[in-house]
Parts: structure tokens; sequence; C-alpha cells
């Protein structure tokens, strides 16, 4: 009997040849079901109340840098403070950015300012904003992705809500996950790298590893995959809908090609204009 024919008689109803129980593909189907969701934003962006981003069908990767919100009235909200207009949030701004070259700090200066406008929001005053930035300052509109929605959380049990609600709440989430993670070495090792790894990185490398390594472990009888669905999720899944930056090259060069903007216009419709113009700057030409 030839060495094949053995391994395959030995094979033959045991899991342990690398073969998963229909149980098992479920549950892992399940989490990766829910991790395709996404992760959370690498960075964090505070939308204030009330105020509803525009859309867009594409954008870039919300990266760090300084922010100031654009409410639907056109008032605008920087570091806590409140300014009807543009003009004393630039004296502010400005303000801002010399603490960066105050003696002794070794911060770099941001080199983009995000703007989170209600898409109902006055156009005219992301223009105005763009036309005191100072050089080497991008200016980028926050935006929802169009299309998208709010992801579905996973079930949870009682035993995890409570875990996440309690005020100790990162030792509480250790101890609904040192059960499961411990019930594989891999699976352990695997949640130990991501650890050490880049931490705006960490939920896109969970998301990636924990299910593959789930498969290698071929759902051990002690993982609570459940449980570890429901916590990795909660800890490193997105909470609402997916947000991108949206480069808006407005210029006041006169050679730069004209766009007539009307003096009604909302940020929504400044959002469409920037989008048809694939990145090419552009003057804004204010209409009636």
């Amino acid at each position: 009997m030839s060495w094949r024919a053995v391994w395959v008689g030995m094979c033959v109803g045991l899991v342990a040849c690398n073969s998963l129980t229909p149980e098992c593909t479920a549950k892992v189907a399940e989490m990766r079901a829910v991790f395709a969701q996404g992760p959370a934003d690498r960075v964090a962006i505070e939308v204030p109340e009330g105020v509803t981003l525009a859309e867009a069908r594409g954008g870039e990767r919300v990266e760090e840098g300084m922010t100031v919100a654009v409410l639907a009235d056109g008032g605008l909200r920087f570091r806590g403070e409140a300014f009807a207009t543009v003009p004393p949030y630039h004296a502010a701004l400005s303000q801002a950015l010399r603490e960066y070259q105050a003696p002794g700090s070794d911060v770099p200066p941001p080199t983009q300012l995000g703007v989170i406008a209600d898409g109902g929001a006055p156009a005219s005053v992301i223009a105005a904003i763009a036309e005191g930035l100072p050089v080497g300052l991008e200016l980028v509109l926050i935006v929802h992705l169009a299309g998208d929605t709010s992801p579905t959380p996973p079930p949870m049990s009682p035993a995890v809500a409570a875990g996440l609600a309690s005020p100790n709440r990162h030792e509480a989430v250790l101890d609904l996950l040192i059960p499961p993670l411990s019930s594989c070495k891999l699976l352990k090792q695997a949640w130990n790298d991501a650890m050490m790894g880049d931490h705006e990185l960490r939920g896109e490398t969970l998301f990636a590893v924990i299910p593959e390594t789930l498969e290698k472990c071929r759902c051990e009888e002690q993982t609570d995959v459940a449980t570890l669905t429901a916590v990795i999720w909660a800890e490193y899944g997105r909470t609402g809908r997916t947000r991108r930056q949206l480069p808006v090259a407005l210029v006041g060069d006169p050679a730069a090609e004209p766009v007539a903007l009307a003096a009604n216009a909302t940020v929504r419709e400044l959002v469409a204009i920037v989008e048809g113009r694939a990145g090419r700057p552009l003057r804004v030409v204010r209409g009636a």
C-alpha cells in the first residue's frame, strides 16, 4: 500500500486533516461578512450635531490634519470657538499655526485643512476659507461615500454588552478576549502580532488575519467565535457611514479656468463641480 493511501485512510473522518467542519466554515463566513463592512476610520473625525455631510462618489482616505466645521447656516466652529464669518476664523487659524513655530515645539505643522461642512452650507464659505489659506496648507472637504450605508453590527451576548458598557472597559474587553484567544496558540499569536504593529492599521490587520487564523485553528471547541467577532468589531469596526476627503483646488490665479458658482450654491453643488474636474484647479466666479 502506498504512503498516499495510508495517509488518506488515516484522514477519513478526522477534522484534523486540514478540513473544516460545516459549523466552523459557517462561523468563519459570518465573521468575514461582519468584518467586510470595514474597520473604523484611521483618523477620528468629530462631526458636530446637526451637520449632514455631502456625498461624493470618490475621494481619498481621511488623513491627519487640522479641521474646521461649517454649519448649515454658514457659521464656523474651530477649536471649540464659534465664528459667524470667515475673517475672524482666519485670524484664529493663523494663531493656531504659529503655535507650531513656537520655540521647543517638535510637532510638525499640519499640511491639510479638513472642512467638515454641512451639505447645505453656502459654498461661498468654502471659497472664502480657501482664499485665506497659507501656502502649504491643502484644503479638503470631508464627505460621505455615496451609496454607502451604516454597518450592521454582529449579535452581542448580554455578557459582551455588559463588558463593553463597563466603566473599566479596557479590562472588561481583555477578560472577554482571553478565553477565545487562549484556545489556540496561533490565534493568540495573531492577536499579539497585531497589537505590536502599527496602531492605525490594527483594525485592518485583525479583520484580515483573525478569520484565516481561525481556519488554521479549525475552530477549536473552546473558541467562542461569536464573542471574538462581537468584541473585535466593537473595538475596531466602523460605527457609521464611510467618510472620505475630497481635495478642493480652489485658486485665485487669473490664469486658472473659471467656474461659475451661483451666489446661493451649496456645498453639495461644489462637491459635484470638484468631482467633475478630477483634481484640476479651478477659480470660482461667483454668479448671481
